[in-house]
């Protein structure tokens, strides 16, 4: 039997429980049509490179299955129907071992921890360092000033 992935967009508008809903959906799919599911893994939120139907934020979904052909066409054209999917797209790829599997979900992951570090780290450039001053540094600074000391 073939090999495919699925990777599928729902709008940022959805709640988890709304999207884990549609996850089951679209996976009862494939399994009432002989398929078996291998992965199946939220890829997490991020910004589209463009709107699509006025979102501007997806939640990505990724599953690999084994599954005849015919039921591969038949997933493409219900996903096509249903409102909840931005985009999505089938293709056929190789089987993979459960190694390599999970050697590209941790690849995965350390890349996702290292986007959101340097995130982190970009937000906390964007704030200036905060010097604490006292008040009494402060109203010698402003005597000096008033009395014309600096100029």
């Amino acid at each position: 039997m073939p090999y495919y992935e699925l990777l599928y967009i729902i709008p940022a508008q959805y709640n988890e429980e709304e999207i884990d809903s549609i996850n089951s959906k679209i996976n009862k799919m494939i399994q009432e049509g002989e398929g078996t599911i291998a992965l199946n893994q939220k890829l997490g939120k991020f910004k589209l490179s463009y709107p699509i139907k006025q979102a501007h934020q997806g939640t990505y979904l990724l599953s690999e299955f084994e599954a005849p052909a015919s039921l591969a066409k038949k997933i493409d054209a219900n996903l096509k129907l249903m409102p909840e999917i931005l985009r999505h797209t089938i293709i056929s790829k190789k089987k993979r071992t459960e190694e390599e599997i999970a050697k590209e979900k941790a690849l995965r992951e350390k890349i996702l921890k290292e986007k959101a570090e340097t995130a982190e780290a970009k937000e906390k450039k964007k704030a200036p360092p905060k010097s604490k001053v006292s008040l009494e540094e402060l109203d010698k600074k402003l005597d000096e000033i008033l009395e014309g000391k600096i100029t």
